[in-house]
């Protein structure tokens, strides 16, 4: 798990499957392609490759330069 202290982050499930977890919650999210997440500033999460194959997904972390 990990903390975005400055940042926003968006990310999008492309591929494979997984586990999100947010910092402020004990029941894990499944993430599969389509799924979208939010992690706003300030907050932690982790995502989590539960599949036998790749996790592959697209981040972004808006304002960032």
């Amino acid at each position: 798990m990990h903390t975005h202290e400055a940042d926003s982050e968006i990310m999008y499930i492309i591929s494979g499957k997984g586990k999100l977890i947010n910092g402020d919650s004990d029941t894990p999210e499944n993430a599969a392609p389509g799924t979208c997440h939010y992690c706003p500033k300030g907050c932690s999460h982790s995502l989590i490759n539960d599949g036998e194959t790749e996790l592959v997904f697209f981040a972004v972390i808006p304002g960032r330069k």
